[in-house]
């Protein structure tokens, strides 16, 4: 019995075996992304994840949205250039936004402050997944390496200590919830890092991981689509219902013959742009509430430190969810905008300099020469939430501005 029961472990463990050099030598293009950005991150014990020093790889995303090179250096920062002893420093502090993700090397806004900065050197200690918890860790780190850092610029997300109701049914968590987690439970800690080493080591069970993340999310999203439809079911009349119901199954089930020959119309454009239909914006900010204890405690910690080092930490509140620009464009607001509130009061509170970049969205929207119109959209990648080339472009801009109105970058030109 136990010889059986040893051989039918045998065949996952031989079939793991079997399956990796195939997969490494096959090297499938839908998991090229997902295998060269494994291999730019690595496990850190302290916040858990990093940018893997010294790497370089070039990042091709699935869905065509971008592609670029993604070079990391010798300190663990996106960037293409080395800390330089005695050089003014400014440090970008967030999350894969202030990272970079959507352009390759060289295209991130904080790279794009370098040629205006004079003297002053701006470096990328930004890491995707990061949370408040990290961002306290990760300066302390820097610090501690390098010398004559006089400003942080730390950028928020909304992902840090919030999110939408609609992320967290599918089991998505805030960056601060899933750090918590981690930092009081040695069990999940230690069984992340096992996972985190074990994908990093064996290409077939990376790509089982994520062939499990996908089968997961779908599932939730069609739970979530089944539910709401069924609920909507119930409102209409059995006639209705009938119907609806023919339509959906057609739509999810049939597949309709594509149609080359028709022409796709472009609407003429108006700025601002008309509000989708369904997005809902009020007249007043969403109501304030307090930040969660724990994100709190990691804020006063940046503070604290920044503060006893001599250093000016500055927070930029950097719109990244277009709702919430939709609704600003017509002078009102949404829901979305939570965080943004949360973090202006706590930060202001305790006398952090804010820098709003939300009046500077109004640019996004330009009809004066139609070779060169703009939307909204075009300053980032479709569902995805990160910035585009000209996204980037557009924040760097902006925040020169501000940054210059400050005093920030005295040489600035």
């Amino acid at each position: 019995m136990n010889r059986k029961l040893l051989l039918w472990l045998m065949v996952p463990f031989v079939g793991l075996l079997l399956s990796e050099p195939l997969l490494r030598l096959a090297d499938p293009p839908g998991l090229q992304y997902y295998r060269r950005s494994k291999m730019v991150h690595a496990y850190h014990p302290d916040y858990t994840i990093s940018l893997r020093p010294s790497t370089s790889e070039y990042l091709d995303h699935p869905s065509g949205l971008w592609e670029g090179q993604f070079t990391v250096n010798s300190y663990g920062m996106r960037d293409l250039e080395e800390p330089q002893p005695g050089r003014s420093k400014t440090l970008c502090l967030g999350d894969s936004l202030a990272m970079g993700h959507g352009v390759g090397d060289g295209l991130n806004f904080c790279h794009l402050l370098k040629n205006r900065a004079g003297s002053l050197q701006v470096l990328n200690a930004s890491v995707d997944g990061f949370g408040t918890y990290a961002y306290a860790l990760r300066t302390e780190e820097v610090v501690s390496q390098i010398d004559s850092v006089k400003t942080v610029l730390l950028f928020p997300s909304p992902t840090d200590w919030w999110i939408p109701k609609r992320f967290r049914e599918r089991g998505i968590l805030p960056d601060d919830e899933k750090d918590l987690m981690r930092k009081d439970d040695a069990a999940y800690k230690n069984l992340f890092r096992a996972q985190f080493k074990a994908t990093e080591w064996f290409y077939s069970l990376q790509a089982l991981k994520l062939s499990q993340e996908q089968l997961q999310l779908r599932k939730t999203i069609f739970a979530n689509d089944l539910l709401t439809f069924v609920e909507s079911l119930g409102k209409r009349s059995p006639s209705e219902a009938l119907r609806a119901s023919t339509a959906h199954l057609n739509d999810a089930l049939i597949r309709k013959p594509s149609r080359c020959s028709e022409q796709k119309t472009i609407p003429s454009m108006t700025c601002p742009e008309p509000l989708p239909e369904g997005l809902l914006c009020s007249d007043s900010e969403p109501d304030y509430e307090p930040l969660p204890e724990f994100t709190q405690q990691n804020l006063n910690r940046l503070i604290h430190f920044t503060r006893a080092k001599g250093i000016r930490l500055v927070v930029v509140l950097l719109p990244m969810q277009e709702e919430e620009i939709r609704c600003a464009a017509h002078g009102k607001f949404h829901e979305n905008g939570l965080y943004a509130v949360q973090a202006r009061r706590f930060f202001k509170e305790k006398g952090i300099d804010v820098i709003e970049l939300m009046p500077y969205t109004k640019s996004m929207c330009r009809t004066e020469v139609p070779e060169k119109e703009q939307r909204i959209g075009d300053f980032f990648l479709r569902e995805d939430g990160h910035l585009t080339e000209l996204g980037n472009r557009w924040a760097a801009d902006a925040l020169m501005s501000e940054l210059s109105k400050r005093g920030l970058y005295p040489e600035a030109r």
